[in-house]
């Protein structure tokens, strides 16, 4: 009897799985530090102005917002601008006057409208402008909270100071 003591390379399926999970790591870690790192830095912070109202507020909030407050939004939790202006009007109500036949507007009593000017640096998105991970866009919803102030209002303008 002869003794045949010839050694094989085998690839069993361990050393297969092996290799292709160290191929793997290595393009996830080439893409996320290499390729993904280049997408962020490219993106240019624009200088955004946008005007806040808060419609129907009691009177006695009148003058708790001022210029230079810090407005943060209020889910995130993230400084989204600081206050350029602000603005109080008298409330008005609408109503159908019979004898009149015509709508007519009428102050509405110990209330006032805030218009509130914000300027802060953003991204432009397809559907607005991205702040801070806040969508801002007109018609959105803002919910701002001020140092003396806490409230929701509506993006009534968009303006882009520098591209």
């Amino acid at each position: 009897m002869e003794n045949n003591t010839k050694k094989k390379s085998v690839l069993n399926l361990f050393n297969i799985l092996s290799i292709c999970v160290i191929i793997a790591a290595v393009v996830a870690a080439l893409y996320f530090f290499v390729l993904k790192g280049d997408e962020k830095d490219t993106v240019p912070l624009l200088d955004i102005e946008y005007t806040v109202e808060f419609g129907t507020v009691r009177d006695e909030f009148v003058g708790n917002i001022k210029v230079g407050d810090v407005l943060i939004d209020a889910a995130s939790q993230r400084t989204i601008g600081v206050v350029e202006g602000v603005e109080y009007n008298r409330s008005s109500t609408y109503s159908y006057d019979k004898d009149l036949g015509q709508i007519v507007a009428r102050e509405y009593p110990d209330h006032s409208d805030f218009i509130v000017t914000v300027r802060a640096k953003g991204t432009k998105t397809a559907v607005g402008y991205d702040i801070e991970g806040t969508l801002v866009n007109v018609g959105r919803p803002v919910d701002a909270r001020f140092p003396n102030y806490l409230n929701t209002g509506y993006c009534i303008s968009v303006t882009v100071i520098t591209e």
